[in-house]
């Protein structure tokens, strides 16, 4: 039996991309691994070709018609038979020792479900560190776990059911983990074990207003796990929020019927792309 899952889907990506994320998976120091790669629907052929350029036994490659980034991660998740998964982009690079040290952390810790790491943009090689165990509270201001160089814990995360909800995309990742973290441990390694790809194509970019929206839902979500009653939730804010984030989320949660209003039509000050408002109608 394989240790570690690797996962992979990839769509339209360039060449050289794919290439180097491929790359720094075979280039790995920890090699017991299978390496999942799913091709969810590329109109580009020459996706397909790089895949099949390599010959290295590990890989193990599957086309399929469009379904989506969530439902194709899910499907990966699903396929995999490691004890842990390791997430990968196809446009991002993992340093060579990467699951090696992931892996040591979860065989020695059998509390902690998710391990990730801090990690460097690339080409401006700003650092997003991170580093020690992860609280539920930290997830209200950031996805406190980065998905690019995660691993997970599989009996964890299929005992749980827990998988990608494509109707939180481009911001899934994020709200899996809001739900996870009540089932498990997670923990941050503090080395740059990731290099994340920066380029005007990153979902984040294309699709920030739809990820902004949908990640202010999971905040609210996990807010509501987090507060059984309305003394617990002022505490929190007062707690965890500084002070503009603090009166946003008071002002949110002092409105009732909530709708979703595109604010780039609006005049008013907003958050996120996105404000809750009341329902004219109500």
């Amino acid at each position: 039996m394989v240790k570690v899952s690797v996962l992979m889907p990839v769509y339209n990506t360039k060449e050289e991309y794919l290439r180097k994320a491929i790359e720094s998976v075979l280039n790995q120091t920890f090699s017991n691994f299978e390496f999942i790669i799913i091709n969810d629907g590329s109109t580009d052929d020459n996706v397909e070709k790089v895949v099949l350029s390599y010959d290295d036994k590990r890989i193990k490659y599957f086309y399929q018609k469009n379904i989506g980034l969530p439902l194709t991660r899910n499907k990966l998740m699903d396929m995999a038979t490691g004890e842990y998964i390791a997430l990968c982009d196809h446009d991002d690079i993992s340093v060579p020792t990467r699951f090696e040290k992931e892996v040591n952390i979860l065989d020695k810790n059998p509390n902690i479900g998710l391990v990730s790491s801090s990690f460097k943009f690339f080409p401006d090689e700003n650092v997003i560190y991170r580093n020690g165990f992860v609280k539920p509270i930290d997830f209200l201001t950031t996805c406190a776990v980065a998905q690019p160089c995660a691993m997970l814990r599989k009996s964890v995360f299929d005992n749980n059911n827990l998988r990608y909800d494509e109707k939180y995309f481009p911001a899934e990742d994020y709200e899996m983990f809001t739900r996870a973290i009540f089932f498990t441990e997670m923990y941050n390694i503090s080395e740059i074990l990731l290099y994340y790809r920066w380029h005007g194509n990153n979902l984040s970019i294309t699709k920030n207003e739809t990820q902004n929206k949908n990640a202010i839902i999971a905040r609210k979500n996990l807010i509501d796990k987090l507060a059984t009653n309305e003394k617990q939730r002022t505490e929190i804010l007062l707690k965890y929020s500084n002070p503009i984030k603090r009166k946003w989320y008071e002002w949110i949660f002092s409105v009732k019927n909530r709708t979703y209003v595109d604010c780039s039509k609006q005049k008013e000050i907003c958050f996120f792309g996105y404000i809750f408002r009341k329902n004219k109608t109500s």
